[in-house]
């Protein structure tokens, strides 16, 4: 099994951008406790992230060990290739082929002339398949004829976003009842006859019984305007019968406006 080694020191080669200090403190090896090649690893990770949100994606992080077999212990250095800062030049996107390219594009968090910050093309992914159309999302950086730009290839698989749901139950107070919802998660009301990809949100809801009969109707808009600015509007009719005791009907409707707040940090 061999003895434990301790890091003896840590020190780093090559870097102009971030010094010494910085570094350390975003590494887990200290000098004096023991060596683990699972920190180094996490150390890789953590340095690279610095670069990267900088737009350094070809940055180079290679760990020199020097162990001295006597004391067990062990000197370590990040020899550190800085590579070139870049920007994002063009987005494309792929496999598309009924969510609109803009619903995609207004959820990415970098833009052309960007710095190529891997943090906001991680955030970018999450968003895309948080919006449930997706079956799996691809944000791939790639070089470019120009060394200093870097294209970002969207790939998107799509996954069925419409609904349609029937049944039939009873209870004490309603007696018999059939239900019948539509839905479409990803509805474009301006695209007949599919009425898809546009990102909005739209649900048709029936519901009658021997004694009742509801129905409702549920439209969302999440960017209206092409801004961040949602708007639900709710329409219903409900009608109620007991026993010719009395008759009892509801129509409404409701409309509301939201805005996201925008991120200070």
């Amino acid at each position: 099994e061999g003895q434990p080694y301790t890091v003896s020191a840590l020190t780093f080669d090559g870097n102009a951008i971030f010094s010494d200090d910085e570094l350390r403190g975003v590494t887990q090896l200290v000098p004096g406790k023991r060596y683990n090649r699972s920190n180094v690893r996490d150390d890789i990770r953590a340095i690279t992230n610095r670069y990267e949100q900088l737009g350094h994606l070809d940055n180079r992080i290679i760990p020199r060990r020097d162990p001295d077999k006597r004391s067990y212990t062990v000197a370590v250095t990040y020899v550190i290739n800085e590579g070139h800062t870049s920007s994002i030049r063009n987005i494309n996107i792929q496999g598309n082929r009924v969510t609109k390219d803009h619903v995609i594009r207004r959820e990415v968090r970098i833009q052309p002339g960007d710095p190529s910050d891997t943090a906001k093309i991680a955030e970018s992914r999450a968003r895309l398949l948080n919006l449930g159309y997706f079956e799996t999302v691809e944000v791939i950086p790639a070089s470019t004829a120009e060394v200093d730009k870097k294209d970002l290839n969207i790939i998107v698989e799509e996954k069925l976003t419409g609904q349609f749901m029937f049944g039939a139950g009873f209870s004490s107070a309603d007696s018999i009842l059939g239900l019948i919802e539509i839905s479409q998660s990803n509805f474009d009301l301006k695209n007949y006859p599919s009425f898809r990809g546009g990102g909005q949100r739209f649900r048709l809801r029936t519901q009658i019984g021997s004694d009742r009969q509801d129905y409702s109707l549920s439209f969302t808009e999440p960017w209206l305007f092409d801004k961040p600015l949602r708007l639900d509007y709710d329409a219903w009719r409900r009608s109620t019968s007991r026993n010719r005791d009395y008759d009892q009907q509801s129509i409404g409707t409701g409309i509301s406006l939201a805005r996201k707040l925008q991120r200070k940090f």
